[in-house]
């Protein structure tokens, strides 16, 4: 017995076109993988906008933010303000303007044409300055001094040892307007604009 053992092989070579047919296919199946991925997710973001968009359509044109009971509540100021016989702007710019230099309101508040005014003043002698300066306005019917006070000398703070920082003086006025010369200005200020 006799066996034939041949160890070349001259027929096995690998088929190079079988090898390229399958890597050609691999890369078109990844990449139409990642066409339609891609697709699907750009079709899923064309949805979500497409809703959104109906719902401003379908929401109605008046709707605001703004709950019923808040919308009362700034009618309510809107038509307060509306009623106001005349502007407390006019008064404050009026009040202000004959402010000392270093001269501050610290409160102000109104009701039935009188004026509670809480002002802060370097001295005694500019709040007595104001007093005197206030009167001669136009919109302004009297004038008082309710209190004047000190500053407390603990709650001013020197720098350092050797600077002394004078106590501030708080007055407290009680105003008496004249509403008629008020709504005359007030008018007059709405006929210009």
């Amino acid at each position: 017995m006799q066996a034939d053992i041949n160890l070349i092989q001259t027929d096995a070579q690998p088929k190079v076109g079988y090898f390229l047919l399958g890597f050609l296919a691999l890369l078109f199946f990844a990449v139409f993988i990642w066409v339609w991925m891609s697709y699907q997710s750009q079709h899923k973001e064309v949805l979500v906008l497409e809703q959104r968009l109906q719902d401003v359509l379908t929401r109605p044109v008046n709707a605001e933010v703004v709950e019923p009971s808040e919308r009362q509540k700034y009618q309510a100021l809107v038509d307060w303000a509306a009623t106001q016989p005349y502007s407390n702007v006019l008064l404050l710019i009026d009040l202000a303007k004959r402010l000392p230099e270093r001269g501050y309101f610290l409160s102000f508040s109104s009701e039935n044409g009188v004026i509670s005014l809480v002002a802060q003043f370097d001295t005694n002698s500019q709040a007595a300055y104001y007093l005197t300066a206030v009167e001669n306005s136009p919109y302004i019917d009297s004038i008082n001094i309710s209190t004047i006070d000190k500053e407390n000398v603990s709650d001013v703070t020197a720098v350092n040892e050797e600077t002394f920082v004078e106590p501030r003086t708080v007055a407290t006025y009680s105003i008496t307007l004249n509403v008629q010369a008020l709504r005359d200005a007030s008018a007059n200020k709405e006929g210009e604009q």
